[in-house]
């Protein structure tokens, strides 16, 4: 049977899927989502769910976009920590919907999730900092891991709107400035060219 092409003006399965996840998500624990009902919301058969992914845990991965920090950490290290510069390098570099996504990962009550936002975070500002991973001393993990914890508590936590403008205000503050100050000694003090 040949399947009817989908017009140019409507979303594809696959968008209808994910659209219907980040209601979903919005909307109840991550633990609660199913396939069944997200294809029931996205108003395709259950079937067209494991087509595009394999478990609601595939979904997760294969939609949450890590590159949202990509551009952030290499364009905060690099500026001159003037309060202005750091607001205008936050709002050129998220966009407000990628942060609110971030934040419903990070509010979602699964490991899973928060794992991904944090990952995300760490992968990002290793690389603008130029460092390896494998390379860091105790102390400099211990560093990362309140940093990174810290900013994905803020993500997780109700009371903070997950926007640009409110990041820009902590990186912007002392906290903020001794996060990237943190990073950016890290950054030379890391073998090789950074």
């Amino acid at each position: 049977m040949v399947r009817p092409r989908g017009d140019s003006g409507t979303l594809s399965p696959r968008d209808r899927l994910a659209a219907a996840f980040w209601r979903q998500l919005g909307a109840m624990p991550f633990s609660e989502m199913t396939a069944r009902g997200i294809a029931s919301e996205a108003g395709v058969n259950h079937n067209t769910f494991y087509r595009h992914f394999d478990s609601i845990e595939d979904m997760a991965e294969k939609l949450f976009d890590d590159s949202v920090f990509d551009a952030l950490p290499a364009a905060l290290l690099d500026a001159d920590g003037a309060d202005e510069r750091v607001a205008a390098v936050m709002a050129s570099s998220i966009r407000p919907g990628d942060m609110s996504k971030a934040s419903l990962y990070a509010r979602s009550g699964s490991d899973l999730l928060v794992r991904l936002v944090r990952n995300a975070l760490e992968r990002a500002w290793l690389k603008a900092a130029g460092l390896d991973e494998g390379t860091l001393d105790a102390d400099q993990r211990a560093d990362l891991s309140i940093i990174f914890g810290g900013i994905v508590a803020a993500m997780a936590d109700q009371r903070v709107e997950p926007s640009p403008a409110v990041f820009a205000g902590v990186m912007s503050r002392p906290l903020g400035r001794g996060m990237v100050d943190t990073l950016a000694a890290m950054r030379k003090s890391a073998p090789g060219p950074a």
